[in-house]
């Protein structure tokens, strides 16, 4: 759980600009970027002991804006939008989640895990894939757009090189800005 002594060193970053920005600071201060999320990731990973760590949230980036094609669409998912709700996040409310918006659209995703309080960005770049052995949320991905340790915007497409290792990088490759994700019919 985030203490309040954490959470006030963690920067909010409400657009891709300001992640720009924020990385680019960071790198000229010799500072590593950690993003900070629903907690669900190793406690150590985000907050670990010394070094020169900058801490952001892309909490604010929750945009979803749903592209129709036929009975299915192109779901663009701002990094910081939550599957479900999470408590630690006082913004968070289950309509705001990606999974309520589909759903009132009558979309779905092929699949996704029981945690629902991740960013979608966490829920990917952390390797989660959900809970079937024939489904996988991974399948749905189309398009990532991330920003690298020097501040440039790179936008991938499946069938692309990097695709596969930008989409589960735990932010090695960089920060997760937005995500194309292809929705289904809703289903029981």
């Amino acid at each position: 759980m985030r203490s309040s002594r954490q959470r006030a060193t963690v920067e909010l970053c409400s657009s891709e600009e300001e992640v720009v920005r924020a990385v680019t600071e960071a790198r000229r201060a010799g500072q590593t970027v950690r993003v900070v999320g629903s907690g669900h990731s190793y406690h150590q990973a985000i907050w670990p002991e010394g070094g020169r760590v900058r801490r952001i949230s892309l909490d604010p980036m929750r945009g979803v804006r749903i592209h129709r094609e036929g009975a299915g669409a192109l779901v663009e998912v701002d990094a910081g939008c939550r599957l479900g709700r999470d408590p630690l996040s006082p913004s968070s409310t289950w309509s705001n989640g990606l999974n309520a918006q589909l759903q009132a659209a009558g979309l779905a995703l092929p699949d996704l895990g029981g945690i629902s309080h991740q960013s979608v960005a966490g829920f990917l770049s952390t390797g989660s894939s959900g809970g079937s052995v024939k489904y996988s949320v991974y399948d749905a991905v189309e398009r990532v757009r991330f920003v690298d340790g020097t501040g440039r915007v790179h936008e991938l497409s499946r069938g692309q090189e990097q695709f596969g290792a930008a989409i589960v990088s735990l932010g090695l490759l960089g920060v997760i800005t937005r995500v194309w994700l292809r929705a289904e019919p809703s289903y029981d």
